[in-house]
């Protein structure tokens, strides 16, 4: 095993030579990076954090594989912790899930290592210029969407870097000469026909992982006779089970089901909303891999995913032949499409028809509330499925006002806040105007307020 490399030399004024701004020196004794601290305790991987660190110390490109959610970034956090301070120049952590363009993957690290660009010159000659004298670990993480790039990155780097190592995690590998892989193991599952006594439920890594979850939500939760055996087969039934959330928006879907246990992706096009469900995952201590990409184009392989769930979301998507192919690309045989989507006889569906009338789409696109239609769901599976169950369900909306809500939607809800956008004075007047008269026609509260009910339809299929 060959030894660890030694920090760069310094020139006369204390910085690495190279050049360019040193990532800067920890001023309380802290070693260099920007590794976020863990939230939540790392359960039963202390094998494999020492596995890892092995491999890492003898081979400069390490990759950590495995499906969504089997754990692959915070076990290669753990290891950067554990290793940090071998790097002079310090750990320095890449969050890729966020980024959909190829191109952003050198700019990413450059404005991490705060690395500028120099006109008329490669971004990655500049990045290699600066890592060349340094000693430090590149964390990058979440390369799948972006495996060329990142792969291609990774190897011009090392090329020409010698006292710097990679540490990625993507669910394959990148195909770079020199390569090591670690294939992140599942946790150790309790089988649920043989249950061993309650306390042995706590020797299996799942089990563990799930009462610590549990007691997140709610402290007092604990492991009894009575739920022993609901545990046990909770653990299998969402053991390795990868799971997509299709606009997800800020996450409240994915973030649902990560809750649950489930390996969670969650995609989205607007980047700031990718960033609010990051943000709420990571105050809640779960693993959820958040991705800027399109419903039209899934930056992912087939069958990719047991299941593919979208909350009111695809619907939105101006092709809905190409959104529904997606859909069906990604989700594995016998995997599963869930939607919710609001039906066009509902509130949603007239408030939609309010839209058009003041505000027309154009005429190549297809109403979205006609995802809420049966009819329209087996024109767009088709024989894909095996089975398309539809079940009508009812939310509330609850405002203020009448007032509160047109605002609300005015404000916040795109198909209501791009009309406003569009109109002028008298045409804002007259729209809302007649969205005020929608919602007391459709109001049931009788105090005030507004409670406005809305019909929507919850799909389930089942691919073939």
């Amino acid at each position: 095993m060959p030894d660890m490399p030694q920090p760069a030399p310094k020139e006369a004024n204390g910085e690495p030579d190279g050049g360019l701004e040193s990532p800067g020196a920890s001023t309380d004794g802290r070693p260099l990076g920007n590794l976020p601290l863990e939230l939540s305790s790392f359960v039963g991987r202390g094998k494999e954090v020492a596995e890892v660190g092995v491999l890492l110390a003898g081979n400069r490109l390490l990759t950590l594989s495995g499906p969504g959610g089997s754990g692959k970034t915070r076990l290669a956090l753990a290891v950067a912790h554990e290793v940090v301070e071998k790097y002079g120049d310090g750990a320095w952590f890449v969050e890729l899930a966020p980024l959909s363009d190829p191109e952003l993957v050198p700019q990413a690290v450059a404005s991490l290592l705060g690395v500028r660009e120099t006109p008329g010159r490669e971004l990655t000659d500049t990045l290699t210029d600066h890592l060349r004298p340094r000693t430090l670990l590149l964390v990058l993480d979440n390369c799948e969407h972006l495996i060329g790039a990142s792969a291609s990155l990774a190897e011009a780097l090392l090329r020409s870097c010698p006292n710097l190592r990679v540490l990625a995690t993507s669910r394959q590998a990148l195909g770079v000469e020199g390569e090591a892989l670690f294939v992140v193991p599942p946790l150790s599952l309790p089988d649920p026909r043989r249950l061993p006594v309650v306390d042995g439920l706590h020797d299996y890594e799942a089990a563990r992982l799930f009462v610590e979850r549990a007691r997140a939500v709610w402290p007092r939760f604990e492991v009894t006779e009575r739920n022993a055996t609901a545990v046990a087969q909770i653990c299998h039934r969402l053991d390795g089970m990868p799971l997509l959330d299709v606009a997800t928006g800020s996450g409240n879907t994915a973030i649902s089901a990560a809750r649950r246990y489930a390996d969670v992706t969650g995609l989205d096009y607007v980047p700031g909303l990718i960033e609010q469900a990051r943000v709420r995952a990571g105050a809640e201590g779960l693993e959820v891999a958040f991705v800027v990409g399109d419903a039209e184009d899934l930056p992912f392989a087939e069958a990719s995913f047991d299941v593919a769930l979208s909350t009111v979301g695809v619907m939105f998507a101006p092709d809905q032949e190409k959104t529904a192919s997606e859909l069906l690309r990604v989700t594995r045989p016998g995997g599963r499409i869930g939607l919710a989507n609001w039906t066009p006889d509902g509130f949603i569906g007239n408030m939609f028809k309010t839209v058009g009338r003041h505000f027309p789409p154009p005429p190549s696109i297809k109403p979205p509330p006609l995802w809420g239609t049966e009819v329209r769901l087996r024109e767009l599976f088709g024989d894909e499925v095996s089975s398309l169950t539809t079940t009508r369900r009812t939310y509330n909306f609850r405002f203020l006002s009448a007032e509160h809500l047109i605002d609300t939607f005015r404000t916040y809800y795109g198909p209501v806040h791009k009309a406003f956008e569009a109109l002028d004075t008298e045409g804002r007047d007259a729209f809302a105007k007649d969205l005020e008269e929608l919602i007391h026609a459709w109001n049931t509260s009788g105090d005030g307020t507004a409670v406005v009910p809305s019909d929507y339809l919850e799909v389930v299929g089942v691919r073939r």
